[in-house]
């Protein structure tokens, strides 16, 4: 049977059906992925969300290279994110937002403008209590990467091992490593 294009009616009503479910598969996965519910975060994810960890947002500087709140000498010391029991969401308002009264900046360009940020605006809080902005500010795609980062390679994980040091700075032998125990010397 052909319509009047010339075309395969039933052909053509195949495309459109398998056109429309795949639209919809994606529409939902892409929904599962932005919520981070379901999705598990690629290694390309991951590895932009080291670059960002390390150098727009400088959390290494307070949380330590390894999450474990050992960071620079000169920074004040962030929390150790290997024991964290926060979950997606609240990190992410967590980086976005900072914490008032506290050393956690915030990376949001638009923090406190209009109630995003614990439904609290900068008239809402003392100068004291206002979060600084982070080193530089940090798009909401950029900081689910930072959250896939901390997820894949930070919470959870026991103490710090030389295996873990030497993949961060991609070196076998890297200076600072060589007193950090072995993954096998724990486990036994």
């Amino acid at each position: 049977m052909r319509n009047a294009a010339g075309h395969n009616g039933v052909k053509g009503w195949r495309r459109v059906i398998l056109c429309a479910v795949t639209i919809a598969f994606s529409a939902s996965m892409l929904a599962v992925t932005a919520g981070g519910s379901m999705a598990q975060a690629g290694e390309l994810e991951i590895k932009r969300g080291k670059v960002i960890w390390n150098n727009k947002s400088n959390c290494n500087k307070c949380h330590g290279w390894a999450g474990d709140g050992k960071g620079h000498p000169r920074s004040p010391s962030g929390p150790s994110l290997r024991i964290s029991e926060l979950d997606r969401e609240t990190m992410h308002e967590v980086i976005a937002c900072g914490v008032p009264g506290t050393n956690m900046p915030h990376h949001d360009r638009n923090a406190y403008t209009d109630g995003r940020c614990w439904g609290l605006t900068k008239d809402d809080l003392d100068k004291e209590m206002m979060p600084k902005m982070g080193n530089k500010p940090i798009r909401a795609a950029e900081i689910e990467m930072v959250i896939d980062y901390i997820e894949a390679r930070m919470k959870g994980r026991g103490k710090v091992t030389l295996e873990e040091c030497e993949e961060y700075f991609n070196k076998v032998g890297a200076k600072g490593c060589a007193n950090l125990p072995k993954l096998a010397d724990l486990n036994d």
